[in-house]
């Protein structure tokens, strides 16, 4: 219980900072959207304070890896990433993984990828096929706004 308070403590203290007009304290927006969507900042090792909380992240380091990994060996579209990771349970084929994906998850981790600018356009623009991804899932797209997108 001890750890998951400290954890809470350091997130509110990487968003509040995230959140601060001092320049001196800026820190990546790809590292402040897996802070505050709580996923494990696998690309981000430069800022070592999330890894004595590897385990209280909601999108583990090796979900992020995988993730990561698919989309290096795979181009697809959202709903096609989804069946991969059998995130709707209907997929139904061998390839399919159950490792804990829902579809809030593989949306703020994809957008976590493409924030940390990883992948070209013509991967981000298959994922994001028109008729071929839910209409949640265009906030990948989307910039990072610090004043709107982060809740404290």
């Amino acid at each position: 219980m001890e750890t998951k308070m400290l954890f809470e403590i350091m997130r509110f203290n990487v968003l509040s900072a995230a959140r601060s007009k001092d320049q001196s304290c800026m820190l990546n927006n790809a590292t402040v959207f897996a802070w505050a969507k709580r996923i494990f900042p696998l690309y981000h090792n430069e800022d070592s304070f999330h890894v004595p909380f590897a385990s209280l992240f909601r999108v583990s380091e090796e979900m992020i890896d995988d993730l990561s990994e698919t989309l290096d060996k795979n181009k697809m579209t959202f709903y096609q990433l989804e069946d991969y990771f059998d995130v709707r349970g209907i997929a139904g084929h061998s390839d399919a993984k159950t490792s804990g994906w829902d579809r809030p998850k593989l949306i703020y981790s994809c957008r976590y990828l493409k924030l940390c600018g990883l992948y070209d356009d013509e991967l981000w623009n298959t994922l994001m096929k028109p008729m071929e991804h839910p209409s949640e899932s265009t906030s990948v797209m989307k910039p990072f706004d610090r004043e709107n997108d982060l809740c404290l």
